[in-house]
């Protein structure tokens, strides 16, 4: 039993998960070394695409960043983080469709352990209520459909299911649009995101950062995958993109007026991912393309920002941007940061999220007129309330912040590897 006992205490090892980490990185690499393909099968289950491939790397490359980052909690946070970062990875590459649906769920136990024992606020119990609820009412039909389509020939493969032909009629369209809001509830799309805001709120530093790089990013691979089953949906799908945009421009302008920092960024994840599932669902080259690129660089800002609010929270005890003024002044080194990471989120070129973004601009522009309008307002606002966060917590008389020590070498590493890493992995993309 000690033995058992001492193994899992090594195991859970910051260093010894890092370490793993980066092994598995550079097999994935070499696994892809040369010229990309379609499709490399793994095994029964698994299948590695383009988006699993670079999903898979910013899943490891966050988890890494979240252990490096998380050194001061004990070991139990690190086994779940690192549990959390298998089970998503498998959700990356897992060819079957019911294997997938099962992982696909499995992964919010880890996220719910988070919120419930590293959560900072009272309400993380309703928090975890909000997410549990959330999904699962919108997954049970995705379940259905999944048992469905196996028992009727469809196949228990997304391969098989691509095969299987496009939607037609009134029975195939609500079939399918009960396989994407399974999907559609874990990016979230604007009108069933209410659990998003609470969830990141509640959870820890830690948590908020898995929540917003890798878990929204489980919605966008299971809509890439199952886009051949959609296609046919034709005015269905339409009204889901004007919904999300429109929504996404709501929120767009509801973050100008949020003082907490956490919501802020999280209001902002809903408006970014709206932009992917327009790029996704727009039966386009460009659009799948331009969206996976814009999950890639969401990953990275919202990851950064998040880690930051957590700074923010540890030092001043306060999330709020008005009792965080004056950073410039008092710690110019995290200042510095805090400006790059903001910089990545308001898609400054030459950053992934400005190229991203410039894609699904022009693809919108060759598609809808007024949806490229609502594209463009989003791309407007997004810079106008990050660089209120930014001028608002850098500038003015310091309050809170007063009592901000510059941060550890640690903190500089986690933050500088959000900007690092988004770049290493855009020239991955360009083929350099």
């Amino acid at each position: 039993m000690f033995d058992m006992f001492s193994m899992w205490i090594f195991f859970s090892h910051p260093v010894v998960l890092i370490l793993a980490s980066v092994l598995g990185y550079f097999k994935l690499l070499a696994l892809f070394s040369g010229s990309f393909v379609s499709g490399a099968l793994l095994g029964e289950w698994f299948v590695l695409d383009d988006m699993g491939f670079y999903m898979l790397l910013l899943n490891k490359l966050i988890f890494i960043l979240i252990i490096l980052g998380g050194t001061e909690e004990n070991k139990v946070y690190t086994g779940v983080v690192y549990a959390m970062g298998i089970l998503v990875g498998c959700c990356f590459q897992l060819h079957s469709v019911f294997i997938f649906y099962v992982y696909f769920e499995v992964s919010l136990l880890p996220m719910v352990l988070l919120i419930l024992g590293w959560g900072y606020q009272p309400e993380r119990l309703s928090a975890s209520k909000y997410l549990l609820l959330y999904t699962i009412f919108f997954s049970f039909p995705l379940l259905m459909y999944i048992v469905s389509a196996e028992m009727g020939g469809s196949g228990s493969s997304f391969s098989e299911w691509a095969c299987s032909g496009e939607s037609v009629g009134l029975m195939e369209a609500l079939g399918s649009l009960a396989l994407l809001g399974g999907f559609l509830v874990k990016i979230p799309l604007y009108g069933i995101h209410l659990w998003l805001p609470k969830a990141h709120v509640e959870a820890s530093s830690g948590g908020s950062m898995i929540l917003a790089a890798v878990l929204l990013k489980l919605g966008g691979i299971g809509i890439w995958r199952v886009l051949p089953v959609v296609q046919g949906l034709g005015a269905s799908v339409s009204v889901l993109v004007s919904l999300g945009l429109y929504g996404g421009a709501m929120v767009s302008m509801i973050c100008l007026g949020q003082s907490d920092l956490k919501l802020l960024v999280a209001y902002s994840s809903v408006s970014h991912m709206s932009l992917v599932v327009w790029g996704l669902l727009s039966n386009s080259t460009l659009g799948s393309y331009a969206s996976l690129m814009m999950m890639v660089a969401h990953g990275f800002a919202s990851s950064g920002l998040f880690y930051s609010a957590g700074i923010f929270f540890k030092e001043a005890g306060s999330r709020s941007l008005l009792l965080n003024q004056g950073l410039l002044g008092v710690v110019p080194g995290f200042a510095v940061l805090w400006f790059v990471i903001n910089c990545l989120s308001m898609a400054t070129p030459p950053s992934m999220n400005f190229f991203s973004e410039v894609e699904v601009l022009v693809m919108s522009y060759s598609l809808s007129t007024l949806l490229w309008l609502s594209v463009l307002v989003m791309a407007f606002f997004s810079v106008a309330y990050s660089m209120l966060c930014y001028t608002t917590t850098s500038h003015g008389r310091s309050s809170s912040v007063s009592r901000f020590c510059e941060i550890n070498g640690s903190e500089q590493v986690v933050l500088g590897g959000h900007a690092l890493g988004s770049f290493v992995i855009l020239v991955v993309m360009s083929g350099l």
